[in-house]
Order: structure tokens, then C-alpha cells, then sequence
């Protein structure tokens, strides 16, 4: 290994000096490699600060660019899983606050680690500031906007749970009573056990608000009503999505399937959702099994969210439930690019196909047009929408 020398020092020059050609030749070289190296480290918008410290520690090998480097890809693997962590009906009510928990903890950690290279000489800079070199340091994201996206993902949640508490219609029947053999026997003994709840209608909501652009008011829902001698404590709840033409059953309690059934091809059967509604799960079953395509039972899984989401989106069939999850980032979502109207109307009338009732058409041919939005009247009705029939460009205007 070639000798150090500090050329600053006049006995290291003429030491330096007396030295054979190819010596001389190999501490250029690494003085360049490691200046190199440095320039590596500190990066093109590392201060002068930056550059003297890492310079320092380079030079008492305490520091080398393979340090540097793990701890990049260290950082920014966490910031990506932070990001990338998916909101499920397990988790959706305390997402955003383990998101907001994680960050913060992850930024101590980077400045903590920033400090300990840089021997603590911040006596006259602000936390703020600390922070943004630390993260400017190890190239990291914009860590402000990251916990800006959190904080509104946990207000969307907040926003929805304050809706379910005010605006649900109560109807007085039991809807998806229990089969007669779930039923519990008066001084049997027998204590009701706990069950685990899952938000399963808190996440219907956020499904049709933010991967659909759906609210709340336009997918009206009732619940019903438990009774005193049924094994279920919490009820069932019916959601009509006319968008779709969907209605869904759900109930939060453990061990409760979802269903999700086609209005259209239930009225082809000639009955009504007020008989659906007091279906027992064994008739609902039974309905689903004799009609294919009517109906589909979504059990409780890591991926429940997305076979939710399929069911609504796609023709319903057993084969559409999903074996593995769909990744979805809440933190990274963009707002939907939808076509201009006139391009929209201009695609639209290109492959509108002459059926009578055009909104139902349109709910079935929108499935595969991601920027076709679900409710062409909210997103248009300043840009020249005028009412259904005129969208595919009939002459006057028919109420659908």
C-alpha cells in the first residue's frame, strides 16, 4: 500500500519528491481515486461542508463510498415499503397513523446517522435544516410531501368514518338472516365469544371514493338489525353502485362472507332487492350456484380489497377472484387523468353500439376505459355535458 502524505507539509513534499517515478505515479493515482470517490459520495449538491467532513473521514478510513452506498439503498428501501405499504380491510383504520409513525422514526434514524459523521457541529442550525442536509445527503425524497400524501390519506379515512356515523339509512328487518341452525338456545349456558371486526364498509367506501371516484351519495346504503337470539352481533349491510349496477352485502363481524350481485340479471330473475335482502346465506349461496354470473361470495383473505374491486369492475365469475393482491400505493396516487370532453365525447359516440338505455351501456363499456370517469356529469357538467342521450349524439334529449 502506497504511503500517505500530507503535501501540505514540507517535509512530505521533499519526502514525496525523492521517491521513484512509479511510487510517485501510484500515489497520484490514489489521491485522484479518492478524490473521485468523494466527489462520488458527497454528490452534486453536497455543501463544502459535506465535501471537508467526508474528505476527513475518508482520509481516517472511518468512511468509505461502499459505507455510503449501503446506506443509500438502505434508506431508500424503507422509504419505498413505507410508501408502497398496502391499505387493506385489516388495516385501513390505522394506516395512515403507522405510516406517519414510521417516517418519523426513519428520520431520526437518518439524522442520527448523519450527525454521527458529521461529530455533532450543529450549534447554530435549526432541526429543519439538520434534517433537509440529512436527507439531501443520503439523496432521499422530499420527506415533507411524503408526510403531506399521509396526512391526507388518514383525513380521507377520518372524512369516511365520520360519514358511515351520520348518513347510513337504518331499516328495521334483519338483512341475511341466519339459517335456522345459528341460532342460539335460550340457557344453553354458553357465553357469545368476541369476534374480530373488520372494516369491511369503511373500505367498500374508500374502494369507490379513490379507485373509482364513486362517493358516498351516490352509493345509497341501509343496515339492518340484529336480534337477541341470533350468533351474529353486528348486521349486515346492503350498498346499491348504480355506476355498476352492482348491489353488495357485507357485514363487518368475522366470519361473515361479502356478496356481490348484478341488479340487471337479478331483475332477469324477476325478483327485487327487497327479497334479496332477507336471503339467508344458504339462499344466497344457492341463488349464486343456479344463476352463474349473478353473484359471487368474496371470503375473508389478504386480498379481499381486490376481488372486491374485480367483482365491481369486471362481469362477475368465480374466475375473477384474484390469487394475488394488486399493489396499490395510497401515498403515490395522482389524481385521475380523464380525456378532455370532446375527446371523451368524440370516443364514446365512436364506439356507442345503439342500445336504448345508454347509461347502462356506458356503465358496462366504462370498465374498459380507465379515464372515462365513473360520473361524466360531475367531472363535465361545466364542459359541455348535456345529458346521456347527447353524449352519444341523439337529437334531443330522452330521460333514461
Amino acid at each position: 500500500m502506497p504511503e500517505k502524505f500530507d503535501f501540505l507539509k514540507i517535509k512530505d513534499q521533499k519526502k514525496f519528491e525523492k521517491l521513484p517515478q512509479k511510487e510517485r505515479e501510484e500515489i497520484i493515482g490514489e489521491a485522484q481515486e479518492e478524490a473521485s470517490l468523494i466527489n462520488e459520495i458527497v454528490g452534486e449538491n453536497g455543501s463544502k461542508e459535506d465535501y471537508e467532513i467526508i474528505t476527513k473521514l475518508a482520509e481516517e478510513e472511518i468512511i468509505s463510498k461502499k459505507d455510503i452506498e449501503i446506506l443509500k439503498e438502505k434508506y431508500n428501501k424503507k422509504i419505498d415499503d413505507i410508501l408502497n405499504s398496502q391499505l387493506t380491510v385489516e388495516n385501513i383504520e390505522t394506516f395512515a397513523d403507522n405510516a406517519l409513525t414510521q417516517i418519523t422514526s426513519f428520520v431520526d434514524d437518518v439524522l442520527s446517522q448523519y450527525q454521527k459523521y458529521h461529530n455533532n457541529k450543529f450549534a447554530v442550525i435549526d432541526h429543519a435544516e439538520q434534517e433537509n442536509q440529512a436527507l439531501a445527503f443520503f439523496g432521499l425524497p422530499d420527506i415533507p410531501n411524503i408526510l403531506q400524501s399521509i396526512i391526507e390519506v388518514k383525513e380521507k379515512i377520518d372524512n369516511l368514518k365520520a360519514y358511515i356515523g351520520i348518513n347510513i339509512a337504518k331499516n328495521n328487518i334483519v338483512i341475511t338472516p341466519p339459517d335456522n341452525n345459528k341460532k342460539i338456545n335460550a340457557g344453553d349456558g354458553q357465553g357469545i365469544e368476541q369476534k374480530r371486526m373488520f372494516p369491511r364498509f369503511l373500505t367498500l367506501l374508500y374502494i369507490l371514493k379513490y379507485d373509482f371516484d364513486i362517493s358516498p351519495n351516490e352509493a345509497p346504503a341501509i343496515i339492518g338489525i340484529v336480534t337477541p337470539d341470533m350468533v351474529r352481533q353486528t348486521t349486515y349491510m346492503r350498498m346499491e353502485i348504480p355506476v355498476f349496477n352492482r348491489v353488495v352485502y357485507l357485514c363487518d363481524e368475522e366470519g361473515n362472507v361479502s356478496y356481490i350481485f348484478d341488479v340487471a340479471k337479478i331483475e332477469e330473475q324477476n325478483l327485487t332487492l327487497n327479497e334479496i335482502d332477507i336471503y339467508t346465506k344458504i339462499q344466497k349461496n344457492l341463488l349464486i350456484s343456479r344463476h352463474p354470473g349473478i353473484g359471487i361470495r368474496i371470503k375473508q383473505t389478504n386480498i379481499w380489497r381486490n376481488n372486491i374491486t374485480s367483482a365491481l369492475r369486471e362481469p362477475i365469475s368465480e374466475a375473477s377472484l384474484l390469487k394475488n393482491a394488486r399493489q396499490i400505493s395510497e401515498f403515490r396516487r395522482g389524481k385521475g387523468e380523464f380525456l378532455s370532453f370532446e375527446e371523451f365525447q368524440r370516443e364514446v359516440i365512436s364506439l356507442y353500439s345503439g342500445e336504448k338505455d345508454v347509461r347502462k351501456w356506458y356503465c358496462q363499456e366504462r370498465r374498459n376505459h380507465p379515464n372515462w370517469p365513473a360520473d361524466p356529469y360531475k367531472k363535465y357538467k361545466d364542459k359541455g355535458w348535456e345529458g346521456w342521450s347527447e353524449l352519444v349524439g341523439k337529437n334531443r334529449f330522452k330521460k333514461i
